[in-house]
C-alpha cells in the first residue's frame, strides 16, 4: 500500500515544493541579471554602475535613442526614461484619488486597450489632442499588458516610468530590459523629440 494512499502527494508538500521552486527561480534570475548587466550596458550604449549593496545587481544609466534612461532594479525596481521638457500629461495604470488639474482633461482615445490600461488619463489640450488623434494607441502598451510583474507604468511631466516586481532580492531580467526599453522610449517620443544626440556609453546622473 502506498504511503500516500492513492499515490498523490499531500497538498502541503506540493505547496512547499512550489515555494522552493519559486525561490530557486528568483535566485537564478537574480544571478543571471548580475552577470548580464555589464554586457547589456555595452549592447545598449549605456554605462553599468555596480551596486553598493551586497545583493544588488547594479544600475544602467546613459542615453538611449536620444533620451536619458536609468535602470535601477536595486532601490526603485524601475526603468525610467526622462523628459528634458515637461509635457502636460499624466497617464497611470492606477486611478488617482483626486481629479485632474484645471489645466488638464481626461483623454478618450476610443481604443479600449489604451484607455483600459491607463486608469488615469489626463492631459492638457495639445497633448490630449495628439493622443486622441492616434490610430491605434493600444499598440503602444501591448508589450506591457501581458507582463504580470509590471506593477506600475506612468507617463508624467518628468518622464516615462515602469516599476517591476520580480521578487527578492530585486532585479529586472536582461531580456525584459531589452524588450521594454524601446517601448518606453516610443511612449516618450510621443510627447518630446529626443533631446540628445546618440551618445554611446554617456553616463546620466540620477
Amino acid at each position: 500500500m502506498s504511503f500516500f494512499g492513492d499515490g498523490a502527494l499531500p497538498l502541503g508538500m506540493v505547496f512547499f515544493a512550489g515555494l522552493v521552486f519559486g525561490v530557486l527561480r528568483r535566485k537564478s534570475g537574480h544571478r543571471a541579471a548580475a552577470r548580464g548587466y555589464p554586457d547589456l550596458a555595452t549592447r545598449l550604449g549605456l554605462t553599468y554602475k555596480p551596486s553598493s549593496y551586497r545583493s544588488g545587481v547594479g544600475s544602467l544609466v546613459g542615453t538611449y535613442q536620444g533620451f536619458v534612461v536609468i535602470v535601477d532594479p536595486d532601490e526603485q525596481r524601475r526603468i525610467r526614461v526622462r523628459f528634458e521638457g515637461a509635457p502636460a500629461v499624466d497617464l497611470r495604470t492606477y486611478e488617482r484619488d483626486s481629479g485632474p488639474p484645471k489645466t488638464m482633461r481626461t483623454v478618450f482615445t476610443r481604443d479600449k486597450r489604451f484607455d483600459g490600461f491607463f486608469k488615469t488619463r489626463w492631459a492638457a489640450e495639445r497633448e490630449r489632442a495628439m493622443l486622441e488623434s492616434l490610430e491605434e494607441p493600444g499598440t503602444l502598451v501591448a508589450p506591457f499588458r501581458r507582463l504580470r510583474q509590471l506593477k506600475e507604468l506612468s507617463v508624467t511631466s518628468v518622464g516615462v516610468s515602469a516599476v517591476f516586481d520580480f521578487g527578492n532580492p530585486p532585479y529586472i531580467p536582461v531580456a525584459i530590459i531589452e524588450e521594454l526599453l524601446p517601448a518606453l522610449v516610443a511612449l516618450a517620443a510621443l510627447f518630446e523629440e529626443p533631446p540628445f544626440e546618440e551618445a554611446q556609453g554617456e553616463a546620466a546622473g540620477t
